[in-house]
């Protein structure tokens, strides 16, 4: 999990994450709920539309959105549920996502297409950004003492003063005792490219829409530039060019 920013005593429930507004607070739904779902509208729509009870709706009418909310069914422990499921039974992400897709297959409300879509453009896309930028910003870290640098000393290795005034053993001078272990990247490549194979396996047996289809091309492409290996490591002279 992320480490909070910030901690908050006093709830606000307009100022929390939207997704808690969506929580329905009704004992049991009405037929028209029922009805209205053979039409296949869009949920978020249908909860106001097919009147469902949200928290949402609770807020914009004025009702007390901490207390009296119902349920469908009696628990004796709201903390009851299976132990085990496929998210923790599965060792990768890509055995994860590739059941969740033939789950799309069997369900009729599910287009594996559109669904790809969402999942590359919200989620697997996003990382990928987010750990390539990481990747560049990074700080390098000794991995004896543990100290961090913006960028990598001249020397290649650590120059973090450990001792100051230590005598050195083979001269017996006084001076100060440097670390001189080496560094490490605190990203790595595989971060940065572990769904890109995952997303063009998902696109090319699933499909996608097009925008989501050319920003996975084009961020898959800084990618590769960005851990080229072949680069030319020929020293050239200003007739080359």
């Amino acid at each position: 999990m992320d480490a909070p920013l910030i901690l908050t005593t006093t709830i606000i429930p307009t100022e929390i994450d939207k997704e808690a507004l969506n929580v329905d607070t009704m004992n049991q739904y009405p037929v028209s709920f029922y009805e209205g779902t053979m039409k296949r509208p869009i949920a978020k729509e249908a909860t106001k539309s097919l009147g469902v009870e949200t928290v949402e709706t609770r807020l914009e009418n004025g009702i007390n959105a901490f207390e009296g909310f119902g349920y469908t069914h009696e628990t004796t422990d709201a903390c009851q549920s299976p132990k085990d499921n496929p998210y923790n039974t599965l060792e990768s992400m890509k055995e994860k996502t590739l059941m969740q897709f033939e789950l799309g297959t069997v369900l009729r409300a599910v287009d594996n297409e559109i669904q790809a879509g969402k999942l590359i453009n919200r989620h697997l896309i996003r990382d990928m950004r987010g750990n390539l930028r990481a990747y560049g910003q990074q700080k390098t870290r000794c991995t004896k003492c543990g100290a961090s640098y913006r960028r990598v000393p001249i020397a290649g290795k650590c120059i973090n003063v450990i001792k100051k005034d230590a005598e050195n053993p083979l001269t017996g001078e006084i001076e100060d005792q440097i670390c001189n272990h080496k560094l490490i990247l605190t990203v790595h490549q595989g971060s940065v490219e572990k769904y890109d194979g995952l997303i063009e396996y998902i696109i090319d047996k699933y499909g996608c829409d097009d925008y989501t289809d050319n920003l996975y091309r084009l961020v898959s492409s800084w990618v590769a530039d960005t851990f080229s290996s072949d680069e030319e490591n020929t020293q050239r002279t200003f007739d080359d060019f």
